[in-house]
Formats: structure tokens, C-alpha cells, sequence
């Protein structure tokens, strides 16, 4: 628990500090108010954020759209990028098993 709580806790700083700056950057392409595309792109369940939008007179159809999006792209890309590592994994392993043989 020592090392994960501070991973966690930094993997989430980073998660919306990128989200953030992702959103100010497309809030800058678009005419869409920054404050919908930061909920929006938040980490978080479409149910919460939903409700979050809901309750800060947002766009809720904006901030649903998104994050049903989200979930459409985590799940059609999961399986890929796993198999991709895997991949990338085992020429890691290969490569590193010839040189100690030599």
C-alpha cells in the first residue's frame, strides 16, 4: 500500500491535468465552452459525470457523448494494444535471451 496509494494518487493528478489541458485545447478549435470539454474529458463514469453536468447547468448530451465514446474506443482498443504489448514484450524477451546465450 505504501507504493500504490502515491502511484494512484499521481496517476489521477496526471490524469486530469492532461485531460484538462486537452480540453482547453480543443475548447481553443471549437466553439464549445472549456468548462463542458473539462467534464467532458474527465476521468470518471458517464453516470457520474452526467449527473456533475447536471447539477453545474452544463451540457449533459455533450458530456455523455463523450464519455459513451470513451468506452466505445476503451473497448474496441483493449484487446489490440494488449495484444500489441504482448507482442512487443516477447521480441523484448527473445532479443534479451540471444544476448546471454553469447
Amino acid at each position: 500500500l505504501k507504493r500504490f496509494i502515491p502511484a494512484a494518487v499521481l496517476n489521477t493528478a496526471l490524469l486530469v491535468v492532461f485531460s484538462s489541458g486537452f480540453a482547453v485545447l480543443i475548447g481553443r478549435w471549437t466553439d464549445l465552452q472549456i468548462s463542458n470539454l473539462i467534464l467532458a474529458l474527465a476521468p470518471g463514469g458517464v453516470a457520474e459525470m452526467s449527473i456533475t453536468a447536471q447539477v453545474l447547468h452544463l451540457a449533459v448530451p455533450l458530456v455523455t457523448a463523450f464519455h459513451v465514446t470513451r468506452m466505445i474506443f476503451v473497448v474496441l482498443l483493449s484487446a489490440p494494444i494488449f495484444q500489441g504489448t504482448r507482442y512487443l514484450y516477447s521480441l523484448r524477451q527473445a532479443g534479451s535471451r540471444r544476448r546471454t546465450r553469447r
